[in-house]
């Protein structure tokens, strides 16, 4: 059941259209719209979340908000996630990245699944690492380098990825989106997902 609940969570993120703006710029946007009581026209990212409303020390409120209904319009293509009969057919094919931290990765610690380690053959990027110090997305080019050095000479198409239970692998995919590498998928159960049927291998390694 857990992992149905978050394989449903990814697939409403994924349903969502992503649009990175600079920082004043989104944070703006949302303030204002707020303000006006009016609803977004369409889903956004804040680059640095909360802290980063805190620190041009915008207003918060701590009162239940009541809306009213109305329609959304999403689009859900199922093409961009991918499950584990799936994944076992194209994994030699494909570019797996693990968005958990490096020693869930390696099999060191495993605070949450009853099994330590990862699926073989795929690489770690810790979500961790698309974000700089202040806690903001790292410059779209810096993130480019990066995840092209990490997944080559595979394209972005070939990207899968994958993190616990299919939430900050989202993370990830992201992050390839705002340094203009689209196309990768989620593998929606993860690591959860992948221990649930003992049969299936598993590598604890280092990353």
């Amino acid at each position: 059941m857990t992992v149905l609940l978050f394989a449903l969570l990814t697939a409403a993120l994924l349903g969502l259209v992503w649009v990175l703006r600079r920082q004043n710029r989104a944070l703006t946007h949302l303030r204002d719209a707020v303000r006006r009581g009016q609803p977004l026209l369409r889903e956004e990212s804040s680059d640095g979340g909360l802290p980063a409303w805190n620190s041009v020390a915008w207003p918060l409120n701590s009162e239940a908000v009541r809306r009213h209904p109305t329609a959304v319009a999403a689009r859900f293509d199922a093409e961009e996630i991918v499950y584990t009969d799936t994944l076992q057919k194209i994994q030699q094919d494909v570019v797996l990245l693990d968005a958990r931290a490096a020693p869930r990765y390696r099999g060191e610690v495993e605070p949450i699944d009853p099994v330590a380690g990862h699926v073989p053959g795929a690489r770690n990027r810790p979500f961790s690492d698309n974000l700089a110090a202040d806690g903001k997305f790292k410059p779209a080019a810096v993130l480019r380098e990066e995840f092209s050095r990490l997944i080559a000479p595979n394209f972005p198409e070939d990207v899968v990825h994958m993190c616990g239970s299919g939430v900050t692998a989202c993370h990830n995919l992201l992050a390839m989106e705002h340094a203009g590498l689209a196309g990768s998928r989620i593998y929606a159960p993860s690591w959860s997902g992948w221990i649930a049927d003992p049969t299936r291998p598993i590598e604890r390694s280092a990353a």
